[in-house]
């Protein structure tokens, strides 16, 4: 389309923001599970569909891990 050939303000072209953004996504995702992982949760990065069928195809699931429960003995 005249909109693919037209110069981006960032001068990179269509496919290498499009991989730039993916890039950023990721690093987002990455930071996002390490902060849950040092808060308690188990958490696990899970593509769900081809890429083929959607870019926005990584869902982040997070469960609370069970606390050991100390008893008290007196």
């Amino acid at each position: 389309t005249d909109d693919d050939d037209k110069i981006h303000y960032s001068g990179l072209d269509h496919t290498s923001r499009e991989t730039l953004g993916y890039k950023c996504k990721r690093i987002l995702d990455y930071g996002r599970l390490k902060y849950l992982q040092e808060n308690g949760f188990d958490v696990e990065l899970i593509y769900y569909v081809e890429s083929s069928t959607s870019l926005e195809n990584l869902a982040l699931m997070a469960i609370p891990k069970k606390r050991l429960t100390s008893k008290n003995t007196n």
